[in-house]
Formats: structure tokens, sequence, C-alpha cells
């Protein structure tokens, strides 16, 4: 909702300015590029459309010797994009930072961490019991094949 009221107030701010507004005064590449511009850094956050915006800003003036292929630039960008960060840049940032952090913390973890846990095992042959209550846990000491 609070989208909506931010989208009538440019429009009004863009009708206003141009003093003239049609069907065509939004084309749509235009408007892909806004939706790469969202894509690219982010949706989840205020900072990703401001970086996706401010690099595809940048990004016709670093391609400048490539401008005939800068529309396959973009599309091989917005599949990789897919692929291999679908929360953009923004999101991609905090699964690296999460993962390097759990990285860090793993092997601290990892040492003391059982590798085969054995709570309250109770074994009965008819009227003879073998076992009552048997607990243990396999902790690892060294590398294991």
């Amino acid at each position: 909702m609070i989208s909506g009221v931010y989208c009538g107030i440019a429009g009004s701010l863009f009708a206003f300015l141009s003093s003239y507004i049609s069907a065509t005064s939004f084309i749509f590449p235009q408007s892909v590029l806004y939706l790469v511009m969202l894509m690219l850094g982010g949706y989840n956050s205020i900072t990703g459309p401001i970086i996706g915006t401010t690099l595809l800003v940048l990004l016709p003036e670093w391609f400048r010797p490539l401008q005939e292929y800068i529309l396959l630039v973009y599309g091989l960008g917005v599949i990789l994009l897919m692929v291999v960060m679908p929360d953009g840049l923004t999101g991609g940032g905090k699964k690296i930072y999460e993962y390097i952090a759990n990285e860090a913390a793993a092997p601290d973890q990892e040492k003391n961490k059982p590798v085969m846990v054995l709570d309250k095992l109770c074994k009965r042959f008819g009227g003879v019991v073998a076992a009552d209550e048997v607990s243990f846990s396999l902790i690892p000491v060294g590398c294991m094949d």
C-alpha cells in the first residue's frame, strides 16, 4: 500500500514536470530497465534498488567500447544474476557474509559435534535384560575415512 502511494506521487510529479503524459511516455525497454535495476540490487532492502540503479546508470559508461553489444551484456547479466544471486547483490552479499561467519564458527562447533548419538537403548530377550537405558555418543578425534 505504501508503494502505491509513492508510485502515485511519482506519477503526479512526472505529469507536472513534463506537462504532457501519454501511453508512449513509458516504453517497454524502460520498464524492463526499472525491473532489472530492482533485480540487480535486490528487493529486500532499501539499499538494493539504489545499488542496482547506480550500477545500471554506470554500466553503459563502463562498456562504452562494447556499445553495440550492451543488450547482450544486459541479457547475460540478468540470466547470470537470476541463477547465481536471485535475491540481487544485497541478498547475495548477505548470504556470502553469513557463509563466511558460519565457516569461521564451524571449526569450533564441528570439533565437539557427535557423529552418532545413542540415547536410552533397551534390549530384552524374553525375560533377560541385555541392556537397560544405555546412552553414549561418538565424537571423532582424528581423520575418519
